[in-house]
């Protein structure tokens, strides 16, 4: 008997063909076809996104609440109401960041002292690029003589424009023309749009200054990230801005800021200062400091909603100039709580570094009179605090 032919079963082909994964190759020429255009695109680790470089603002407690200092790179926003030390904190910071490599981010001549003397940068890299910074002066309230104390204004870039579009323009200038580092803008409140200044003070603007606010903060957005795209490296933009009260409200906090909301989105850090109590001498009816008071409302390069005060010296003594921060009290409690100075009972010795202190007040007095290990102190003690 012939064999019977086994069934031939029909083949799928959806089952024989073998799923490939070409998606690589796909990114790839998507990486060539964007860079032809001038877009880069690439895996977040070849971005410089690990760590953030730092500009100290000379205070302990504002530079800790930051994650370290203002951020670079990013815009940042220091308001409040009048006389808490938001210009004096930017004229502080930008005068430290005068003193470092733009490359590297460290410093490369003495931070604590705005005028140093000509001498060659020392800085990590070894590859010293100037850091430049420029001024806006909105609000044309800019002083020299207090200027001096904390920046070198030989090397500011300064500017004060007429009205809100010229400081738009300015600053978003300076930006993308990637000649400065960082931007200082003081005040966002006073940048007054062209249409205001025309029309007379009876007719309404309602809306302009915050079209104006929010047409900038994405211009400068565009530019740090094309400057990024361009060089590897994004400059960093700081507003200054002022508080107003919101019409009708009965229950909550009625503040907000001039300017509109877009900043609040465009900011990686918000800091609201506010003035506290000033210490007086009665004998001869001076004020002798003021303990400005601050809390981050935003900071998404640190942590988050922390508050604290700093005593600001207003009159000169023997160990502190007007314009300094007197806070090596809250340093040496920060840093007997980190393990870094050793603090005995009574009049016992207190050790820091090997040596040994008749007292805590021995030691806060030297780094008062040594300010070059007390910046490093500083620097010791946050890297402590902010690894934990």
């Amino acid at each position: 008997m012939p064999k019977k032919k086994k069934k031939e079963v029909e083949k799928d082909p959806k089952k024989e063909q073998k799923v490939v994964d070409d998606r690589a190759e796909q990114l790839q020429a998507l990486y060539k076809a964007a860079k032809k255009k001038g877009v880069k695109i690439g895996y977040a680790n070849e971005y410089q996104w690990g760590h953030i470089p730092r500009v100290t603002t000379g205070v302990l407690s504002l530079d800790r609440s930051l994650g370290g200092g203002l951020p670079v790179g990013r815009i940042s926003m220091f308001y409040g109401p009048k006389s808490s030390s938001k210009t004096t904190a930017f004229l502080r910071a930008a005068g430290r960041a005068q003193r470092m490599c733009s490359t590297c981010w460290t410093p490369a001549f003495p931070i604590w002292t705005p005028n140093y003397e000509p001498q060659e940068p020392k800085c990590a890299c070894g590859e010293y690029r100037q850091c430049i910074v420029a001024w806006c002066d909105v609000e044309g309230v800019w002083d020299k003589k207090w200027s001096e104390r904390f920046l070198n204004v030989d090397d500011l870039v300064f500017s004060q424009p007429e009205t809100g579009e010229q400081a738009s323009d300015i600053a978003h200038t300076l930006v993308s023309s990637g000649s400065v580092d960082i931007v200082v803008v003081d005040s966002i409140a006073f940048m007054t749009p062209f249409v205001e200044l025309e029309k007379s003070a009876a007719e309404k603007t309602v809306g302009e200054q915050a079209r104006l606010i929010g047409n900038t903060m994405r211009r400068l957005v565009s530019s740090t990230n094309s400057i990024c795209q361009r060089e590897g490296r994004r400059p960093s933009v700081w507003f200054t801005n002022q508080i107003r009260m919101k019409v009708g409200v009965m229950f909550g906090n009625p503040e907000t800021v001039s300017g509109g909301l877009a900043q609040g989105f465009a900011t990686s850090c918000e800091t609201r200062m506010s003035p506290g109590k000033y210490e007086r001498n009665t004998d001869t009816d001076t004020t002798l400091a003021a303990i400005m008071k601050f809390r981050n409302e935003k900071n998404k390069t640190g942590p988050a909603k922390m508050e604290g005060e700093y005593k600001l010296i207003l009159a000169k003594s023997e160990v502190k100039n007007v314009g300094d921060v007197m806070d090596e009290q809250y340093a040496r409690k920060l840093g007997e709580a980190a393990g870094l100075v050793k603090v005995g009972r009574g009049r016992a010795a207190t050790e820091y570094d090997g040596v040994e202190y008749d007292g805590v007040s021995l030691l806060e007095r030297h780094w008062m009179l040594h300010p070059g290990e007390y910046e490093m102190y500083k620097a010791r003690l946050l890297e402590t605090l902010l690894a934990v």
